[in-house]
């Protein structure tokens, strides 16, 4: 997991379609883009890569904290 670029990262699930417009440049009338993955601005986002992130955050040793299951703990 890369967490440089988390809104990136995440991806769209497979019940979900999100389109976008043409950014500036690519005039194309009536055509516009389907995501495969978010992007970042999208008001899904945060939503999204937090459903990823524990995964990731347990595969790298840490585990979450029995008072705040969003507060993870790592052992030296």
């Amino acid at each position: 997991v890369d967490y440089t670029n988390p809104f990136v990262q995440a991806e769209l699930p497979e019940d979900e379609e999100v389109y976008m417009s043409l950014p500036c440049g690519w005039e194309q009338p009536g055509k516009v883009l389907k995501l495969t993955k978010l992007a970042y601005g999208l008001a899904q986002a945060p939503l999204h890569w937090f459903n990823k992130l524990p995964k990731g955050l347990k595969d790298a040793g840490l585990r979450p904290s029995d008072l705040d299951p969003y507060l993870f703990i790592g052992e030296h």
